[in-house]
């Protein structure tokens, strides 16, 4: 953040406030911290409706993950609005993540794979292996949970082949195909995929 700062660069000071937003663990009201009004006028400065998006998208991810889902479906709302008038598969994609994760906190599935499914089609657009790491790993539980275990299995296995090793990625990944083989009876299987978490 100082670095872009120092070189005045409004886009980079924008991404790495961001950066920094979803970093950190929030309580309740993480909108009164002082990086977000700053990041919020940073961006407005900017008139950037593609910096717009990805803040609003970050702002779901975050009251996602502190329990406000009101807020982060508005966040959303706002985000999309912003992308339709200024289309980018790339954010799109991480709107629809966003999407995905905010569906399973709400315990809706069959919205959570429709938001799956279309991160899967950005990342497909966009070349975001990110995006689709995600998306395959929460389709993969989703459907886990759903019992549907070829469907599970196809983007867990997916999810395998695109993560990077060594790192909770790979660990969460390894344990969705360990549940995966229980739930399909695999005992054995099950245990070869828990001793490769234990090396990872």
């Amino acid at each position: 953040v100082s670095l872009a700062d120092l070189d005045r660069n409004l886009e980079q000071l924008c991404l790495a406030q961001m950066r920094m937003l979803t970093l950190r663990v929030w309580g309740a009201d993480w909108t009164s911290d002082s990086i977000f009004p700053a990041l919020e006028r940073n961006v407005r400065k900017t008139g950037d409706p593609m910096l717009a998006a990805a803040l609003r998208t970050c702002a779901a991810e975050i009251d996602t993950r502190t329990g406000h889902p009101d807020r982060a479906r508005s966040a959303l709302i706002s985000a999309r609005r912003l992308l339709r008038d200024s289309p980018n598969v790339f954010l799109e994609g991480n709107a629809a993540i966003a999407g995905l994760c905010l569906s399973l906190s709400c315990c809706d599935w069959n919205s959570a794979i429709e938001e799956g499914l279309r991160a899967l089609r950005c990342a497909g657009e966009s070349g975001n292996l990110r995006t689709e790491l995600a998306a395959r790993l929460n389709l993969g539980q989703v459907n886990l949970n759903q019992g549907r275990l070829d469907d599970a299995g196809r983007h867990l296995d997916e999810a395998l082949r695109l993560c990077p090793r060594g790192g909770n990625a790979e660990i969460g990944v390894l344990d969705a195909l360990a549940q995966a083989s229980l739930a399909r009876g695999d005992i054995g299987q099950c245990e070869d995929w828990l001793r490769r978490i234990d090396v990872v």
